[in-house]
């Protein structure tokens, strides 16, 4: 299993499409920077969380996958899945897929960092 910053595995079994999908913004000069989590990612979901607007780990993944959603660059996404998976799917399935990971990643880290409590997460195992 390839590893990433602050993964803790609890949530997403394998990073290699998460890998890939940067080694790809790369390779089509993209600055990757632009898809990495960031604190105001985790801030939001601990902002939601404390005013009560997020109740789930399904809610809060599903705010995360949605930021992320707006970031990831299509082609970078498909050739990753494509590479990866060895799936060929549409640009929009592409996205969804890299932006799930994504968004169950930085998850991980919000819970490394002390920023949120992940409980129920046999589901969420990719």
């Amino acid at each position: 299993m390839s590893s990433v910053f602050l993964g803790s595995g609890k949530l997403v079994k394998d990073y290699t499409l998460i890998i890939k999908y940067f080694e790809k913004l790369r390779e089509l000069g993209i600055d990757p920077d632009s898809s990495y989590p960031r604190g105001e990612d985790l801030e939001e979901v601990k902002k939601l969380v404390e005013q009560g607007a997020v109740k789930s780990l399904e809610e809060a993944l599903n705010v995360l996958k949605e930021r992320f959603k707006q970031r990831i660059a299509k082609e970078a996404a498909v050739e990753a899945v494509r590479e990866v998976l060895g799936a060929e799917i549409g640009a929009d399935a592409a996205v969804e897929h890299v932006a799930r990971l994504l968004a169950l990643w930085t998850l991980e880290m919000g819970e490394n960092m002390g920023i949120i409590k992940i409980v129920g997460a046999e589901r969420y195992l990719r």
